[in-house]
């Protein structure tokens, strides 16, 4: 691929970590299979007589190209659809799948010479070789490559050692999506016109494998032999040099242009992880460097949480019957920025893209079932937007809202049972009494509502049956406290079934705001 194929690129150059302890550029990330060139090509001048043969005859090979394409085309459509580690190499139209968009892309470059994105078996202009990489590759789906080069050392004097002892430079590559992904088979390089770059090895997945919100340290040593995570080249400490990543295909995911020198011990990161900004990491300071780990920080992004369900709605007119276009949800902005949600989706419990909306700093966000049911029922309300596919499950389910590429933002699974929930006494049973669960928001009339957005989301315990009827869709939840009482989670016992002769060991995990007044007890 390296050496056949014309790579552009657009990497933005580095600034010395010692010059700068803040860059603001943009994001040094590109892909350029979405910058490949895909316009088509201009017809020939009318009076041009031998273009214009050449036109023609270009028209009518595609015709006869068109007719028998009809046959393959219908016995690639029953083929099972694949999934590959990343975007397949015939993905035309940078949707990380081969399909029919692609299949036009394919036939508008028909004949092209020497040929654009079309032209997949490195053979100049695109003809049926290219077709059958096309074919090839036919209903084949990738997983979207969302990795980033998130800090490096070129000066590592002592600082960090690798297994054999030895203080070499070295890569740290972050995971921002959910799912993890096996870098073995892409490739790194230190100069972004190298026609030969280091490959990752694989058949080692639980080496080279980075889980979601991962991250995984390579060593830039020269010493390949050494280990799959040894790279086959060394960072010049003077600077000057590329860092760039490229997935199997050779298509490039990530790159740092031409970055200056560092100082000793000092590496070079994102901040926060997979930000728009760079920063100096060294040792011994307040901000030292962190491979491995998290750089700190927090994205604009992760302010945004699910803060208010009507997953249950009661309509008076009509007890007994569930009117599910009331259903929303709200989402509520904690964070000091403005966040662009287009593009972002709710998914799981129902389908929902967003579109062009921003939700700015202490904001509100309601998403409606539907708008024009809402407005009805909610008329003082003008934060909302919806339509979504499906409906909310009146016992409980996983909603998950991610950005448009993926990462996930917030993932909440509730209930009408458990934390959830209230035990109450239940109705007289053959002159007895049991118990049962009861919540005003299943049905009641009443929202679901976080109680403390300064508190872990995902807890039954931060949640509660709204104060108002039909909640408080756009605006602050009347639930809402500042501070209450510390969450008891993860309560655990071992061994899991004793015998009269163990030891048997309690283990909690306590959330609250403040450790103080709290008190740790052992008791056996």
């Amino acid at each position: 691929m390296f050496g056949t194929t014309a790579w552009e690129f657009s990497c933005f150059p580095a600034v010395a970590a010692d010059q700068m302890s803040l860059m603001t550029e943009p994001l040094i990330r590109k892909d350029t299979a979405e910058k490949r060139d895909r316009r088509l090509r201009k017809n020939p001048g009318k009076h041009d007589a031998a273009a214009c043969h050449d036109s023609c005859l270009k028209e009518k090979n595609i015709s006869l190209f068109a007719r028998r394409l009809v046959f393959a085309v219908i016995l690639m459509a029953f083929s099972p659809v694949v999934v590959l580690a990343d975007c397949p190499s015939a993905d035309l139209n940078s949707d990380c799948v081969v399909d029919l968009a692609d299949l036009a892309v394919f036939g508008s470059q028909w004949l092209d010479v020497p040929g654009g994105s079309a032209d997949l078996d490195g053979i100049v202009g695109v003809s049926l070789g290219d077709f059958a990489v096309l074919a090839a590759h036919w209903r084949t789906r990738g997983q979207r490559v969302t990795l980033v080069i998130n800090e490096f050392m070129t000066d590592n004097k002592g600082f960090f050692f690798d297994a054999f002892g030895d203080d070499d430079d070295w890569i740290e590559i972050y995971n921002y999506g959910t799912e993890p992904i096996d870098t073995g088979g892409m490739f790194l390089t230190d100069e972004l016109t190298e026609v030969s770059p280091h490959r990752i090895p694989s058949g080692v997945p639980e080496q080279t494998t980075i889980p979601g919100g991962g991250y995984l340290v390579l060593w830039a040593d020269g010493e390949p032999g050494e280990g799959a995570l040894h790279l086959g080249f060394k960072l010049a400490a003077g600077g000057g040099e590329d860092i760039a990543l490229f997935d199997s295909a050779g298509r490039l995911v990530d790159c740092v242009a031409d970055f200056g020198p560092q100082a000793e011990n000092t590496s070079w990161g994102r901040m926060p992880d997979a930000g728009d900004q760079w920063q100096a990491f060294g040792a011994g300071t307040a901000t030292p460097p962190t491979p491995g780990q998290s750089n700190g920080g927090i994205l604009p992004e992760d302010g945004i949480l699910i803060t208010e369900i009507m997953y249950h709605p009661y309509n008076s007119a009509h007890p007994l019957v569930e009117d599910i276009r009331e259903e929303y949800i709200e989402l509520h902005n904690r964070g000091f920025s403005e966040v662009d949600l287009d593009g972002w989706r709710i998914t799981d419990g129902v389908d929902y893209t967003f579109g062009e909306v921003i939700i700015g700093p202490g904001e509100y966000l309601a998403v409606a079932a539907d708008v024009v049911t809402f407005a009805a029922k909610y008329p003082g309300v003008s934060n909302v937007v919806g339509g979504w596919v499906g409906r909310l499950s009146n016992s409980g389910e996983t909603i998950e809202l991610t950005t448009a590429v993926g990462k996930v933002i917030d993932r909440i699974s509730y209930a009408d049972e458990g934390d959830w929930a209230q035990r109450v006494k239940g109705p007289l049973d053959h002159g007895h009494r049991g118990w049962e669960w009861s919540n005003a928001h299943d049905g009641g009339g009443y929202s679901l509502e976080l109680v403390n957005a300064n508190r872990p989301n995902e807890y039954g315990q931060n949640w509660a049956a709204s104060a108002a009827a039909g909640g408080t869709p756009g605006a602050v939840n009347g639930v809402v406290v500042v501070e209450n009482a510390p969450f008891i989670v993860d309560v655990k016992h071992f061994p899991i079934i004793p015998s009269d002769s163990d030891t048997v060991s309690v283990s909690a995990r306590i959330i609250a705001e403040s450790t103080i007044g709290l008190t740790r007890i052992s008791h056996r």
